[in-house]
């Protein structure tokens, strides 16, 4: 009687639709199979494609049709139960449920399969399918064979015909054996098609061969296919090598650049020869002195480094960051209600970068420097391998998921990563990171709070990674000018167009000097070459004649070469005399540079306070726009409006208003009209004008706290100021509204101290990182995600008080949380 009750069925046709679907391609489909081998604790699977010839095995059942497809492992095999109980059931899996109970295999992998929809995969290869497959414990092998084709519309699932038999094993030998005749595309195993599958496959294996755990064999038409391995051999190449992990919620860089990293494979002979001047006769040792001096290089500094003067490198590098100093963490409520860190799991990898240009070692280690080329070429990127497999589209084909390339299109700096240079990988697994979904096509991680942790992490990988190569860099820069101040005694651009201006006066004297010595030298030649001609014809008297007439020759060749080096000096005395007008045409461009240069900071920061306050003046316009809807709302359904409800609307357009004002206010001391002029005013008036704004600003969530203990009154433009401070409490803004995220019982605040000579700002946040805290004040440092910050804010409050005098320090006094936080200004030099 239960068989007659209704129950659901399903056309054939759909589960051939659904395998079409969900496998887009041929690469995706034998990725598939093969992690299906790799779940089966199997150390190797073969894959062996024929198109040319037909399938000889008399055990098969598909017999006669050109081409097949043979994938083949030595993994544990199914029983009879297992496939008719399992593999035949569409979406069952019992690697699902190993993965929930975190269970693994023989071998300690954690399945990578687990929708139980890989079996699919085959029919994007070919119409039929059959299998043998064995147990090791088993005496026999279960052989089982079907059509595609026999999938119809018209056919319910369960009538579709399997055919099944058990066949007797020779020895002890377990795995499975899938073969696919019929083949869909012959052609794509063939030609371009054939070059561009294998191209792609490539990329999907784990290249790295020291690390590899499993191996993939691929045989296409009778040759064997060798996967690109990169070795220790192609990675020493690099002229950079980062690597990362992130466990224990911190993560942790290190890495190494090399000397030649900074030659950058230049073909300017003037760039070679400074690189063998300044790098190559010491190594980079005075290089690297030049580098972390905190003094010369002031702008460029760089920690967290060491000399590395072995196998041609110039430093190691290595960094610590635990993750409450990233900001913009996505964040999920644990069985408390507590907001957390969505913790996508422990991983790590490895970033080189290399230079595609020729050098001595390349040829000691390749065959040619066109093979170096293309293996580094074929596997640019940096991917994502689950378990030793590529995880599409991260790395695949070109795709900059880490966005390497934006820096050619936004002017960022030539010598940080690029994706035609780089080559890297981040290792990931189904046991570790188990958050971290793909998606049922294959085709990237499903979005969520862990897989937009996954992407921050990596983005401040990047980000680090960049920071280091840029200073690094630039400090090269820097030093090949202060190599050169050095050597000419040069101090200033003011020395620079003296001397020119000094080289043009003694060039206008030496040039009146040179002509008179010309004449002379002219009158002399004439009169010698006077007395050898007298002579020429005549027959010397006697040895002491001959030798005078001789040195009269010598001294006649020896006033042509003066008269010609003369004139030599004269062409260079009369370009020299002309440099003065050089140095005057350059002076004024010099100053206008200058210029410019005082009024960015100014103008950075008007930006970024501008910038900060349309945020504010785009909350009032929100809430006001939410207060007009709903009156025309209630007016359009003809409700009656009182004229309280009117009177409360017309209040609170005059608070808009007012609160537009008083943001506008704020800005209006920072425009250059006003920001020109110097005003005299106590720090106690000027806080008690613009405290309101930041009180506004913070509503209920920062708490400003104002201590006066010693006021005084200084002369400067009050634009400026509220420049400089604003600058500094948008970064406490930033930082504790982060740390309230994570933390709801923390209770922000921010104290601004009047001490006289000193104006003190500090909040109650976690502190500044350790690992910036010697480097905040140069341009580009921040620990911000990308998009975010840009590490201008302090760098400008600098420039913008040594225009007035006056310096900004970060005490090394240490918070609760063992790290600096007090920013110190010092006015003595503005002070009335």
């Amino acid at each position: 009687m239960a068989n007659n009750l209704p129950h659901f069925n399903i056309s054939a046709a759909v589960v051939k639709q659904l395998g079409e679907e969900l496998v887009t391609d041929e690469v995706t489909a034998i990725m598939e199979l093969v992690k299906n081998s790799y779940d089966a604790d199997s150390k190797w699977v073969r894959i062996n494609v024929d198109t040319k010839n037909a399938l000889d095995d008399e055990k098969a059942r598909y017999k006669g049709d050109i081409g097949y497809i043979i994938i083949d492992d030595a993994g544990d095999g199914m029983t009879a139960k297992d496939i008719t109980e399992g593999w035949l059931i569409i979406s069952l899996s019992k690697k699902r449920e190993m993965k929930a109970k975190g269970e693994t295999t023989v071998l300690g992998r954690t399945p990578l399969g687990d929708k139980g929809l890989g079996r699919l995969s085959t029919q994007r290869l070919a119409h039929r399918l059959e299998m043998f497959t064995s147990k090791k414990e088993e005496t026999h092998i279960n052989h089982i064979a079907f059509d595609w084709n026999d999938f119809k519309e018209e056919t319910p699932l369960t009538e579709v015909e399997i055919f099944s038999e058990v066949l007797p094993k020779i020895d002890t030998e377990k795995g499975t054996k899938l073969i696919l005749t019929e083949l869909r595309d012959a052609n794509s195993w063939e030609g371009k098609s054939g070059s561009r599958f294998i191209g792609q496959l490539s990329q999907l294996i784990f290249p790295f061969k020291e690390k590899r755990t499993f191996h993939v064999f691929l045989t296409i038409n009778g040759e064997k296919i060798d996967f690109d391995e990169i070795n220790e051999a192609l990675r020493s190449q690099a002229v950079s090598r980062f690597q990362f992990v992130f466990n224990d919620l911190k993560l942790q860089l290190k890495g190494q650049i090399k000397n030649y990293k900074l030659f950058g494979g230049s073909t300017k002979v003037e760039d070679k020869e400074d690189y063998e001047k300044l790098i190559s006769v010491d190594d980079g040792k005075n290089f690297y002195n030049f580098l972390t001096d905190k003094i010369k290089n002031k702008k460029h500094y760089i920690d967290n480094v060491k000399y590395h003067s072995k196998e041609g490198y110039l430093l190691e590098f290595s960094k610590s960051i635990d993750i409450q100093d990233i900001s913009g963490k996505a964040l999920i409520s644990d069985q408390h209600g507590k907001e957390i860190f969505a913790n996508p799991g422990d991983f790590s990898g490895e970033i080189d970068d290399f230079n595609l240009r020729e050098s001595d070692t390349l040829s000691s280690t390749f065959d040619s420097f066109s093979q170096y080329k293309e293996i580094v070429k074929n596997q640019t990127g940096v991917r994502v391998y689950r378990d030793g497999f590529g995880v599409k589209p991260f790395g695949i084909d070109g795709d900059d998921w880490l966005k390497l390339g934006s820096g050619q299109t936004s002017g960022g700096s030539f010598y940080t990563l690029r994706p035609r240079n780089t080559m890297g990988f981040v290792a990931i697994s189904a046991k570790e990171n188990k958050c971290l979904q793909e998606k049922t096509d294959r085709e990237g991680f499903v979005d969520s709070q862990y897989s937009q942790n996954f992407f921050l992490l990596m983005n401040r990988v990047v980000a680090e990674i960049n920071g280091l190569l840029e200073k690094t860099r630039r400090s090269y820069n820097d030093y090949k000018t202060f190599i050169a101040q050095q050597s000419g005694n040069i101090n200033s651009i003011k020395d620079s167009y003296n001397r020119l201006q000094d080289t043009a006066a003694k060039a206008k004297k030496l040039q009146d000097e040179n002509s008179r010595v010309s004449i002379s030298l002219s009158r002399i030649s004439s009169a010698v070459k006077e007395v050898i001609a007298k002579v020429k014809d005549i027959k010397p008297k006697n040895v002491e004649d001959a030798e005078q007439r001789k040195l009269l020759q010598d001294i006649d060749i020896l006033l042509d070469d003066a008269k010609r080096v003369m004139e030599q000096v004269n062409t260079i005395l009369e370009v020299a005399k002309k440099l003065e007008h050089d140095a005057n045409y350059i002076k004024p461009k010099i100053d206008d540079l200058e210029n410019q240069l005082s009024e960015f900071a100014e103008l950075a920061g008007l930006g970024l306070t501008a910038e900060a306050l349309s945020h504010e003046i785009s909350n009032i316009v929100d809430r006001l726009l939410d207060q007009t809807n709903a009156l025309i709302k209630r007016i359009k359904g003809k409700e009656t409006v009182s004229v309280s409800s009117i009177n409360l609307y017309i209040e609170y357009v005059k608070t808009a208003i007012q609160s537009f004002r008083k943001q506008l206010s704020h800005l209006a001391p920072s425009l250059r009209y006003v920001r020109e002029a110097k005003q005299e005013f106590s720090l106690k008036e000027y806080f008690d004008e613009v405290g309101s704004y930041y009180i506004e600003r913070f509503k209920d969530d920062i708490k400003l706290s104002i201590v006066i203990k010693q006021d005084f009154k200084v002369r400067m433009s009050k634009g400026k100021l509220t420049q400089v401070i604003d600058n500094i409490i948008i970064n406490s803004d930033f930082w504790l509204r982060e740390r309230k995220k994570s933390f709801n019982d923390f209770k922000p605040n921010v104290t601004i101290e009047i001490d006289e000579p000193f104006l003190r700002i500090y909040d109650n946040g976690l502190g500044i990182d350790p690992t910036l805290e010697d480097r905040i004040f140069q341009p580009f440092i921040t620990a911000k995600p990308r998009n975010q910050g840009r590490g201008l804010g302090l760098f400008i409050v600098q420039q913008l008080l040594e225009t007035v005098g006056a310096e900004v320090l970060l005490l090394n006094q240490r918070n609760e949380n063992n790290r600096r936080y007090i920013f110190q200004i010092n006015f003595t030099t503005a002070i009335i």
